[in-house]
């Protein structure tokens, strides 16, 4: 199988998915992306959508397996049994499965199931005010001094600003609002072409105070409320009036909500960045202040400082954000505090952050008969104002934790680390996967990361590893740049993006002769039919000669994968080439199976070749034995006929001797493969040791043929562990040869 990695963004022309109706056609963000022709994204009957309680780990990827409406021909179809609060579905017209999981919200649950996320806002009954109406929660403001009110469940929270003595009162301002189209969200597209974000609106209110615009930012777990001050004349206090709920002060900085809304909404700690992108929250003294039993909230940074500063630092952003809390994300300093996100490097007091990410919905996938198998996956991550492209950003295998807690402190998080085993197939743990340095593309935008997560999630699939966390590290040398990641403020989140399917059934070699013994070199091998998988997918075939009975060692000859066609169509014959067996060898076939996957057909301009699955391996005990025995010589228990004279019993050239001075011979040949042969002998020698006599033998089907070579055979072994084993083997025709630097001596794969 060949599979395409990424390398570009590619986005979705409208992608809201609702109950039962048509999505738009998948489209290419620009015209110089291909897209995938007629290829569209269909939703399932609202009669299988999955239903559940609300919740983090709601589960409903369940048996995704099969049973599954097939939409319009060249379709993708959006699986609604693969909706949660976080994951979404996607079959592919060949049948494999593409599932996508952010560390944010992409769906609420309604009585019908999950639906996608609009974050759209839109003009309100109530006049003046704008608002969202297709989430678990909204958000509606009015005029700038109408202040914004956030509704969840059962809970509610009010902020509106109030003038304080001696302070300039807010203005009355209309809101300004931008609704991001799905063309220009995260872009990342994954495997499907479709983006799993929901793309953010902004409501812009301009000189609330002099020089100060506040910007909200509405995104699917959050409501980003930055005041926005335009030079240093601005005001350095802003006050706000809190109903419907209390403000509780935590000890990280941030504030507690009182009531129902506490459970769907805390205040993240203040955060200060300049106009040059840089986090400078320690020097700028932001603090929140509460007071009134909980009802007055003053966000503040030090007058004296804001004085101090240039012109170039501006504008400067002071972000209060009102966040969905997530145990999914978390990350700690070097101090011991914790930021409810991604934030790695170096902040301003010069503590370092470490973080760690869980995507849970992937153990829906595990447990399953046959196993899931990974054919790609993704890890992604893309900020928004700030550029991680000055700093490093390492992806770790971090292990094993609990749902709720993952590793929980700086010093579990790292190369240092103690993890509990998550990756059987890794060596060392915590196990770096990839350090990326990234360098953004005019296609890709600044600070775009992919890393490839295949092994790793194919490993936690295989071995049923529920809770596995990804831990990341940045930069910690003093000085170094914070970043922060975090579906709250300033950027667009994290995720997982896989193409799973489950693996092909194991194939046999079907054709050879029944005794075991072959009389030529060049055999054809056919392979037992593997029908087409319950999604559509068709089979691959790998025709494998190895001389162990296992299919991953001693391998001399290799098909490499060719297409089964699909349906009802035989399995495809592979010749074996000329010179991978020789006379009197003993073999083992196999068959190795894949499905035919190539998501660069789908769309040439958003992949390039990369890391796929592994073919099934058959059983150790489907190899099919066999022996070359060409019948050279007296040609075994093959019939044969004599021409000329028998050695000893004649002694003139004429009747049959092939040069004068040396015994007569009699030519054999071979009944059945027509091989010619004679052997003569030279005069006996005598030695101290006894009588020294050289025989030559001659065979038709050994000189001048590409049935056999003729040369230096080199068998190679593996004697690791004190073992034998030959796991290859090279024919040169030439004693004097040299190999081009990097030239492996055997042609062998080892899965």
């Amino acid at each position: 199988m060949r599979v395409r990695r990424m390398t570009v963004l590619a986005v979705v022309a409208g992608f809201s998915v609702l109950l039962g109706i048509q999505a738009v056609p998948v489209a290419a963000a620009s015209s110089g992306h291909v897209s995938r022709g007629a290829a569209r994204l269909v939703s399932e009957k609202p009669g299988r959508l999955v239903s559940g309680a609300p919740g983090r780990r709601g589960r409903s990827i369940a048996d995704v397996g099969g049973g599954v409406n097939s939409g319009a021909a060249g379709s993708l179809v959006e699986l609604d049994r693969g909706r949660s609060a976080t994951s979404r579905l996607v079959r592919y017209p060949d049948g494999s499965l593409h599932f996508q999981e952010s560390t944010a919200p992409l769906n609420y649950l309604t009585g019908l199931g999950w639906v996608p996320i609009d974050n759209s806002v839109r003009a309100l009954a109530r006049k003046g005010w704008v608002g969202t109406s297709a989430n678990s929660w909204t958000v509606a403001m009015g005029s700038a001094t109408d202040g914004f009110a956030l509704v969840a469940g059962k809970g509610s929270l009010s902020v509106v600003p109030r003038a304080t003595p001696g302070a300039v009162a807010a203005r009355g301002v209309a809101a300004e609002v931008v609704n991001t189209p799905t063309e220009v969200s995260r872009g990342g597209g994954g495997k499907a072409g479709v983006d799993p974000a929901r793309p953010p609106s902004v409501v812009t209110y301009r000189d609330v105070w002099p020089g100060v615009n506040e910007v909200f930012t509405v995104r699917s777990g959050s409501v980003a409320q930055d005041l926005v001050l335009g030079d240093r004349s601005a005001p350095a206090s802003f006050t706000f009036a809190v109903s419907g709920s209390t403000l509780e002060p935590l000890a990280g900085g941030g504030a507690a909500l009182s009531g129902p809304m506490g459970s769907h909404f805390s205040l993240a700690p203040p955060r200060v960045v300049d106009g040059r992108k840089v986090d400078v929250t320690a020097v700028s003294g932001a603090r929140y202040s509460v007071s009134e039993g909980g009802h007055l909230l003053t966000v503040a940074v030090k007058g004296s400082w804001l004085r101090s500063l240039p012109s170039k630092s501006f504008p400067i952003t002071v972000d209060p954000y009102w966040a969905a809390p997530s145990s999914d994300v978390e990350s700690y300093s070097s101090d011991g505090r914790s930021f409810n996100g991604i934030q790695i490097g170096v902040d301003s007091s010069g503590a370092a952050w470490r973080a760690d990410v869980l995507f849970p919905q992937y153990d829906a996938f595990l447990n399953n008969n046959p196993t899931y198998r990974v054919f790609y996956a993704d890890f992604s991550v893309t900020p928004g104002q700030l550029d991680p492209t000055t700093t490093a950003f390492d992806l770790y295998d971090q292990g094993q934790y609990s749902s709720s807690s993952g590793p929980g402190s700086f010093y579990n998080i790292g190369p240092s680390a103690t993890a509990n085993p998550c990756s059987n197939d890794e060596a060392v743990r915590p196990a770096l996967i990839d350090a990326a340095q990234d360098s953004p593309t005019v296609d890709e935008g600044p600070g775009v990361i992919y890393i490839p997560v295949n092994a790793q999630l194919d490993s936690w699939i295989r071995h049923g590893r529920a809770d596995c966390w990804l831990g990341i590290t940045g930069s910690e040398t003093p000085g170094s740049p914070l970043l922060q990641y975090t579906s709250s403020g300033f950027l667009a989140d994290a995720y997982l993006d896989a193409l799973i399917d489950v693996p092909t059934p194991p194939s046999r070699v079907t054709d050879l002769s029944a005794t075991g013994v072959l009389a030529t070199t060049t055999p054809t091998l056919t392979a037992a039919f593997v029908p087409s998988s319950a999604q559509g997918s068709n089979p691959e075939y790998e025709y494998r000669i190895t001389t162990v009975d296992n299919p991953t060692l001693g391998v001399v000859a290799d098909s490499g994968e060719l297409s089964g066609n699909g349906g009802s169509n035989p399995p495809p014959s592979w010749p074996v080439p000329p010179g991978a067996l020789t006379d009197g060898g003993s073999y083992y076939a196999w068959v190795l199976t894949d499905w035919d996957i190539n998501l660069y057909s789908y769309n040439p301009a958003l992949y390039t070749d990369g890391p796929g699955l592994s073919p099934t391996l058959p059983p150790t005990d489907w190899g099919v034995a066999f022996k070359v025995k060409l019948g050279l010589g007296s040609g075994g228990p093959s019939p044969t006929d004599s021409v000329g004279s028998v050695p000893g019993q004649t002694s003139t050239p004429s009747q049959g001797a092939p040069n004068p001075g040396l015994p007569g011979s009699k030519v054999t040949v071979n009944m059945v493969d027509g091989n010619m042969s004679f052997s003569v002998s030279t005069p006996s020698l005598s030695t101290v040791g006894g009588g020294l006599t050289a025989s030559f033998a001659y065979n038709s089907l050994s000189v001048g043929t590409n049935d056999s070579v003729s040369g230096l055979a080199g068998h190679f072994y593996n004697n690791v562990g004190g073992t034998a084993v030959q796991v290859g083997q090279r024919f040169d025709p030439t004693v004097e040869f040299n190999l081009p630097q990097g030239q492996g001596l055997v042609a062998a794969r080892l899965w």
